[in-house]
């Protein structure tokens, strides 16, 4: 029987969070997987619906109470719904968490001690021109973002327990969550040995 796993994802923007976990959930049918909406204050990006994505919800302000954590990432406000932490806990849901703030990480590890953190890495160096060109953030921006979510990652490295490397091939990263999944019980046939993270 499924039982309730909560995955927080930590990376910078870019990397291939939201796809991996998208694609995820389309490709383990047999499972049920919630991806969170969080909340934010920040307006649209290019391309971006004004009613949200899959992962974002667009806010004006944010009320305490509705949320387990509200975190500041580039100036604006992001919150942690408790309604869906809540529902996803009674649908013994999969749930994945982007957060990109490691001290939200850490009160969000402190109410679900068996969340399991990973943090996605990408070198931005091998990214290809195609990705650059379709990329609705500037590019300088960007890599400050990176070297200081990098930065963190290493300072704190305590705080993860998985690390997926998405070198500009998706189906590889996608492949290397699933195996995470297998790992910690998520499907029917228990993995017996830890997964090779390729």
């Amino acid at each position: 029987m499924q039982s309730f796993q909560l995955y927080i994802i930590y990376g910078a923007s870019g990397v291939g969070k939201s796809m991996i976990t998208k694609m995820v959930k389309s490709f383990i049918s047999d499972l049920k997987i919630t991806i969170h909406r969080k909340d934010t204050t920040r307006s649209p990006r290019k391309g971006e619906s004004k009613s949200g994505t899959d992962d974002l919800g667009f806010v004006k302000k944010m009320s305490n109470n509705k949320y387990a954590v509200i975190y500041n990432y580039c100036g604006h406000k992001y919150g942690v719904r408790n309604d869906l932490l809540n529902k996803a806990f009674m649908d013994k849901a999969i749930h994945f968490i982007i957060v990109a703030d490691i001290q939200a990480i850490k009160k969000l590890k402190l109410m679900y001690p068996m969340a399991k953190v990973i943090f996605v890495h990408a070198d931005y160096k091998e990214m290809s021109e195609k990705i650059r060109q379709a990329d609705t953030l500037d590019w300088k921006k960007r890599k400050v973002r990176a070297q200081s979510i990098y930065k963190n990652f290493i300072k704190y490295n305590t705080l993860f327990d998985y690390v997926i490397l998405n070198f500009w091939d998706i189906d590889k990263a996608l492949q290397q969550l699933k195996n995470i999944i297998k790992y910690n019980g998520g499907v029917k046939h228990i993995l017996k040995t830890p997964p090779i993270l390729n």
